[in-house]
């Protein structure tokens, strides 16, 4: 959240926070019903691999910076 009102406008602190909590958020609502539609219709090993992916992902993106 400091980084977030950190890196934000001067006067959009309030609004940069919200869009945070409206992502994490929506996260916590999607993340499980996308993970239990893929592991229902593909199995549980689709699910780590995506999981795995996003992970290497992350690691990519934050290690350029």
């Amino acid at each position: 959240m400091m980084i977030t009102y950190s890196r934000s406008p001067a006067a959009r602190a309030g609004e940069a926070n919200g869009v945070r909590l409206m992502v994490n958020h929506f996260t916590h609502f999607a993340v499980p019903i996308v993970s239990g539609a893929l592991g229902t219709a593909f199995g549980v090993g689709p699910v780590f691999w995506l999981n795995a992916g996003c992970l290497a992902l992350a690691a990519r993106v934050l290690r350029r910076h």
